[in-house]
């Protein structure tokens, strides 16, 4: 018996409940609210590199589809990562 109708996306609604998507939530919240505060470091940056995405693409799907949620989130994280051959990347890299 399926809990959840899949709509138009192809994603039921219901992955919002589920424990994955829930665990995203709580990691980010605690991460960005407590943890960052009292432990700044790369770890905390990268719990919320990690979990972000993933809870945004989440939600995306259930509202257009899954498609659109790889898109999307693709091209917003485009933009959060230096391109190899920048200058402030190559200014950085000879700098010793």
């Amino acid at each position: 018996m399926r809990v959840g109708r899949v709509g138009a996306t192809g994603v039921s609604p219901t992955v919002l409940g589920r424990p994955c998507f829930l665990s995203f939530v709580v990691v980010l919240a605690v991460n960005d609210h407590i943890l960052k505060a009292r432990f700044p470091g790369t770890v905390t940056g990268k719990l919320s590199d990690f979990a972000g995405p993933l809870m945004v693409a989440t939600v995306i799907a259930v509202v257009a589809g899954r498609n659109a949620a790889v898109i999307i989130t693709g091209a917003g994280l485009l933009p959060s990562r230096p391109s190899p051959v920048s200058p402030s990347r190559r200014h950085q890299s000879s700098v010793v």
